[in-house]
């Protein structure tokens, strides 16, 4: 979605209904389709994303036993850690389920 107040009227010949209430009418209609896809476009799918890089970069290090911490650190303190997801599936799911119902309640 063009980030404008109204990107309906940038595609190409309707900047003639403008102005007219057709042209109102079709714009909002236009908002309304878009906007869910640029939520999961925009945000959905990278916090997705975010939610895999985040398990395998923060949890799984910890549940192999080796976290990423400096020698010196390391030896002195043990570092126990769990997991709240059982898999990368489960981690980006979590994410899914809950920016999915985020983008319902601006849809509303």
């Amino acid at each position: 979605m063009i980030l404008t107040d109204n990107p309906y009227y940038n595609e190409p010949g309707y900047e003639r209904s403008a102005g007219t209430a057709q042209g109102q009418r079709a714009s909002q209609a236009y908002d309304d389709h878009l906007l869910p896809h640029t939520m999961d476009l925009a945000i959905a799918r990278p916090a997705t994303e975010l939610a895999k890089e985040s398990h395998a970069g923060v949890y799984e290090p910890f549940r192999q036993g080796k976290p990423p911490l400096c020698p010196k650190h390391r030896a002195s303190r043990p570092v126990v850690m769990s997991c709240p997801f059982d898999d990368v599936r489960d981690a980006a799911g979590w994410a899914d389920r809950g920016l999915r119902r985020a983008c319902f309640a601006v849809q509303r």
